[in-house]
Order: C-alpha cells, then sequence, then structure tokens
C-alpha cells in the first residue's frame, strides 16, 4: 500500500448494539471525522444487507465501521462508494491471508463459495450533498463454530490456520479502504471499477437465483457501472439489488 495515512485513534468497543449506530451517532452529534473508525469486539444486534442481522461470536469477529465524507460524488453514485470499499477489503483479505478472494455482488467477500464477510453502508445526505457514509464491514476471523442456520460461514483463521489480530486487521482495512476512497476522489471511478469486475464472484459463470419467487439459472457476465447485475450470454438482462437473490446450494 501507499504511505500510511494518519487518521484520528480508532475507538475500541468491548460490545455495543452495533457499530454502525454508534457511528451514526456520532454524525447526528456533530463528533463525525473522515477516517474515524469504531471496532466493537461484541456487537448485540450487528446489521446485514435487506434487513439481515450481522451474527458473529464474541471476540472472534472484525465488527467494524468506518466514516467517511464522500462529498465529492453525488448521492446517486452510491455503488462507487460500495464497490470502492469492496475491493478495498478484499484485497487487504487477500494480503493477510495470501488467499484468493472474490466479492459476490453487490457486497459480500467469498473464499470458495463460502462467505468470509460482507460490507454495509449507510448515507447521511443533505439536499443533493452527500455528507457523511458510514461503511460498515463484518469479517469472521477466528470462528471456528457458527449457528447452523448459516449455509456456508468461513472465518479467516479457518482459511489460513492463522492466529490473526483483530485490531490490526481493523487498522489495516481502515488505511487500505481511505486510501482506494482518496484514489476515487482524485483518479475517478474507472481503475476500481475494472478491480471490482475481475474479482467479481462467479463471473462469466452460471448461477442459481431466485427471481420472483422461482428458482433460475443466469450467466454472470458482469456489473454495470451503477450497481446493477447483468446477466446472460446472447440476451443481456440487468437486474438491481433486491430485485434479484443468490440461491447456494451445496
Amino acid at each position: 500500500m501507499p504511505h500510511p495515512i494518519s487518521f484520528p485513534t480508532l475507538i475500541e468497543l468491548q460490545q455495543t448494539d452495533s457499530t454502525n449506530n454508534y457511528a451514526m451517532q456520532m454524525v447526528r452529534d456533530g463528533m463525525a471525522q473522515n477516517g474515524q473508525a469504531v471496532l466493537a469486539y461484541h456487537q448485540t444486534a450487528g446489521k446485514g444487507q435487506r434487513t439481515k442481522s450481522w451474527v458473529s461470536e464474541e471476540g472472534k469477529g472484525l465488527n467494524l465501521s468506518v466514516l467517511a465524507s464522500p462529498e465529492y460524488l453525488s448521492p446517486s453514485n452510491g455503488f462507487e462508494l460500495l464497490a470502492t470499499s469492496a475491493v478495498a477489503v478484499n484485497d487487504e483479505l487477500v494480503s493477510i491471508t495470501g488467499k484468493d478472494f472474490k466479492i459476490k455482488w453487490p457486497n459480500d467477500l467469498y473464499w470458495n463459495d463460502r462467505k468470509a464477510g460482507g460490507i454495509l453502508t449507510q448515507s447521511v445526505i443533505h439536499g443533493s450533498e452527500w455528507k457523511w457514509a458510514v461503511i460498515g464491514i463484518g469479517i469472521n476471523v477466528l470462528q471456528e463454530n457458527f449457528p447452523t442456520d448459516l449455509p456456508n460461514p468461513v472465518s479467516l483463521k479457518q482459511i489460513c490456520g492463522n492466529e490473526i489480530h483483530i485490531k490490526t486487521l481493523a487498522e489495516n482495512i481502515r488505511q487500505r479502504l481511505m486510501q482506494y476512497l482518496i484514489k476515487l476522489k482524485e483518479e475517478g471511478f474507472d481503475e476500481l471499477y475494472d478491480a471490482y469486475l475481475k474479482r467479481l464472484y462467479k463471473s462469466e459463470e452460471y448461477a442459481l437465483f431466485k427471481y420472483r419467487n422461482e428458482e433460475i439459472k443466469l450467466y454472470v457476465r458482469g456489473v454495470s457501472k451503477e450497481g446493477k447485475l447483468e446477466t446472460g450470454i446472447e440476451e443481456h438482462v440487468q437486474y438491481s439489488f433486491g430485485e434479484i437473490e443468490w440461491l447456494q446450494k451445496f
């Protein structure tokens, strides 16, 4: 990575309901700073996409939220922030484990068809100005036992066999994430978009989805710059997030 950037001291919490909630309260209280990060060693109400929860065993997972000020982006360009964040976290996981990870559209981190983590962004928008983004990052780090209702989880320890220090991982992810966001601000989205496509899970493969309560098999072509899943070989069809859902079968 480039030369490290200085940030406010990492906020460490033994327990909170959600690091995203904590960070959003900092915004409401006028305490937000660009690059500020909140790390909790236990969450009681961690959030996932589409009203799902993020479950993490106490002291064994990364529960991290990073505050960013994306005033250089239009609120309609939310996928640029999400994709940049996903590429940054993906690349840090590759760096720390030496293993290959993929981004499952739009925002999950996968290793060999198994979910290692995910990203959830929340925004504060004033008029047409995107004032703040809270980038929530959940990673399975040291877990070896998972709830039975999770279909395909995996931890970094299971992947690489190493004991990874959670605070160090949090600081490394924050550094890489903010550096990639600086790149987005200064150089635009094109290179980061290409990086997202190169890391896309099931790219140029068939995968199972649920669409309008039916199971369908689709060829994954890529993702548009607006964040829509692009499918099909001869006939190209795009799907918005929430319109279609991945299915995992093993």
